[in-house]
């Protein structure tokens, strides 16, 4: 009890001492844009995120794999929502995410499956520029494989 009273007088003096007319609060943020607006004025990096996103959480895929509106896919439900997105992984690929996006449990919230999708999406783009005649496979020396997860 000692302390929370000397706490509190401690914030009392506190505000106390301030003096309201050295408080100059900051200009408010600007109105937002109409979204269409921001669309026409998108570099292609935006269009492409914002094509994705809405390929994935529009009318899409995540919601109808949280069944039960938990806010959470479940893990046994997890690789058909990854093949709907149009990404069918095998189960190494796939432990390997679940083990950096889901919580302990195997489930993924919202935020971290449309990352892992986004993340995913640039990854195939990546690989497809690289793949210069398209055989599935690339050959990449240590700057560029440096240069590529680099931000991973």
């Amino acid at each position: 009890m000692f302390f929370a009273k000397k706490f509190l007088s401690g914030v009392i003096d506190v505000v106390s001492n301030i003096d309201p007319n050295q408080f100059l609060p900051s200009d408010p943020p600007p109105p937002r844009r109409p979204v269409v607006y921001a669309e026409q004025h998108e570099n292609d990096e935006e269009k492409q995120f914002r094509r994705v996103f809405q390929q994935l959480a529009g009318e899409g895929v995540y919601k109808s794999y949280d069944s039960d509106g938990s806010g959470v896919i479940g893990a046994d439900e997890l690789p058909n929502a990854f093949r709907a997105a149009g990404f069918p992984l095998n189960d190494e690929l796939f432990d390997m995410i679940i083990r950096r996006y889901s919580d302990e449990s195997g489930n993924m919230d919202f935020d971290n499956y449309i990352g892992c999708l986004v993340r995913l999406d640039a990854m195939c783009r990546a690989f497809k520029t690289l793949d210069k005649d398209n055989n599935g496979t690339i050959k990449v020396n240590v700057q560029e494989w440096l240069q590529l997860t680099m931000y991973s």
